[in-house]
């Protein structure tokens, strides 16, 4: 059992624990069942609020009645919640896991998908071996006409938040580029909502890309070969650095990780690639600049 100055340091740093002990300060609960509570929820990073709420309820109604025969009341109620308690702490706790892959619909088409998650609660940067595997089979963009602009892709994965921790994912994918236009790179976001409606995910809130440092992330499959990939935040990915042309499949799969937090309950994974310019396009880009040169002369 942890010493009474140990307790009372873990209630520093957590602020349930703390309102707890502040509690029973003053009351005439024997230390030694306080003592007991505690050293149940000292190792554990959260406290049930219906835990909590048990134990001052029974706390208020022991300072109120402070004669023997509620005494013999509330020494058993008590003893009671923290065994309560311990079961509650000693049930086991999975991190949220993905549990459904939904595509919204556009100008693409997908041959398959599926989820894998034999090791929820995997924690991040976990990098070569992890084998929850979120797999998408050949994503067929199609041509947006009246051209040559493409649309993003949203791919809504629903989320089953069965306990604290975050679970990390390693996404393979493949794509087939039938755009009508060749593509000079690949960009990928983590947000939520889907369309117009799509929001990017907000930085440090457990929902993010790992970076190569962490995790393997590999867009160069011939013949897409995007050897260039930056993390311009958690939460956005950019291949470049090669050409997937029009009409070619990217070969072997594009190869990144994701993490994914509790307490959500979907996310949206958008991707889209980067269209090479046409010609007509970067002779008017030129022209262009080539105009307010003379301005500023």
């Amino acid at each position: 059992m942890p010493p009474k100055d140990e307790l009372e340091a873990d209630s520093a740093r957590n602020p349930a624990h703390s309102r707890f002990f502040a509690s029973i300060r003053g009351s005439n609960i024997p230390s030694l069942i306080a003592l007991k509570f505690l050293a149940i929820i000292s190792p554990c990073q959260a406290i049930s609020h219906s835990v909590i709420s048990t134990i001052s309820t029974l706390i208020s109604k022991h300072q109120t009645h402070r004669n023997k025969t509620m005494s013999k009341i509330i020494k058993p109620s008590v003893l009671s919640a923290v065994a309560l308690a311990s079961l509650f702490f000693s049930l086991p706790t999975n991190a949220s896991v993905i549990s459904g892959i939904f595509p919204e619909p556009g100008i693409y088409s997908i041959a398959g998908q599926s989820v894998a998650t034999p090791n929820p609660d995997n924690g991040e940067h976990v990098g070569a071996g992890n084998t929850n595997v979120l797999t998408i089979v050949q994503k067929h963009y199609f041509a947006a006409l009246p051209g040559p602009t493409v649309a993003p892709v949203d791919i809504v994965m629903t989320v089953s938040d069965s306990g604290p921790g975050i679970t990390e994912y390693l996404v393979v994918e493949n794509v087939q580029n039938s755009t009508g236009v060749d593509w000079s790179g690949y960009r990928l976001e983590l947000g939520f909502g889907v369309g117009a409606g799509f929001v990017l995910s907000t930085p440090g809130d457990g929902l993010d890309f790992d970076d190569e440092d962490n995790s393997p992330i590999d867009f160069a499959p011939l013949p897409a070969d995007f050897v260039i990939v930056t993390r311009p935040s958690e939460d956005v990915l950019l291949a470049s650095g090669g050409t997937l042309l029009d009409g070619q499949f990217s070969g072997t799969d594009f190869i990144f990780h994701l993490d994914v937090p509790d307490g959500i309950t979907e996310f949206t994974l958008r991707q889209q690639p980067i269209l090479v310019p046409e010609p007509s396009t970067l002779a008017m880009l030129g022209l262009f600049s080539l105009a307010a040169l003379r301005r500023r002369r």
